[in-house]
């Protein structure tokens, strides 16, 4: 029983490790593209989400 109780404990944190490396990482790829400004086209994950909205708007 205490092994399964361990093996799930390790699962846990290891998914709380990989959210918080991924909210981590999203946040600095946001950043890096808000920073950049705009040269013409937009780039970075703002640039995707305009391009998605754009996309949808026809």
């Amino acid at each position: 029983m205490e092994t399964r109780t361990n093996a799930g404990r390790r699962v846990r944190k290891a998914v709380v490790v990989a959210l918080i490396v991924a909210g981590l990482w999203a946040g600095t790829a946001v950043t890096r593209g808000m920073a950049r400004g705009e040269d013409g086209a937009p780039n970075g994950p703002m640039g995707h989400i305009s391009r998605a909205v754009q996309v949808i708007r026809g």
